[in-house]
């Protein structure tokens, strides 16, 4: 029981880390579009 309860934790983790690095690239594409559109 303990270990798969560090295995779900982990789980938890991996997800919010992977929606942090999702929302980190969605701002920067956002950025890059918005300097791409400046520049032209």
């Amino acid at each position: 029981m303990i270990k798969q309860n560090t295995n779900i934790n982990a789980c938890i983790k991996l997800i919010k880390y992977i929606k942090i690095y999702i929302n980190l690239i969605k701002s920067f594409k956002i950025s890059f579009s918005s300097d791409k559109i400046k520049t032209d």
